[in-house]
């Protein structure tokens, strides 16, 4: 299975919708949007499609705010030791100089 960070992006917001309550799998198909898009679509198609997919989760739930409610900070903790040192490192320069 090959990786692709806008495959990744489309099942995370689907999977944080879904988690948070709101109907994902029938907002996205509102929006024309599936998870084949993060492989399939162009930048600025799959930008498109993830903007009208927000209007409709706002539609829906009547919340302007319910992108900030819905996301969830990532834990560095999933990265193990290098996600520790990025959690005790103040910057990036830190960081790198801890790795060495």
């Amino acid at each position: 299975m090959s990786y692709s960070s806008a495959l990744h992006l489309v099942r995370g917001v689907k999977s944080r919708l879904s988690h948070s309550g709101v109907e994902a799998e029938s907002l996205f198909e509102q929006a024309g949007l599936n998870e084949g898009d993060g492989l399939a679509c162009d930048a600025l198609s799959l930008s498109d499609k993830l903007s009208h997919l927000w209007e409709l989760v706002v539609e829906h739930s009547g919340d302007p705010l319910i992108g900030l409610k819905v996301s969830t900070p990532h834990r560095l903790g999933w990265l193990g030791v290098m996600g520790h040192i990025m959690l005790l490192s103040p910057t990036v320069q830190s960081t790198i100089e801890r790795c060495h």
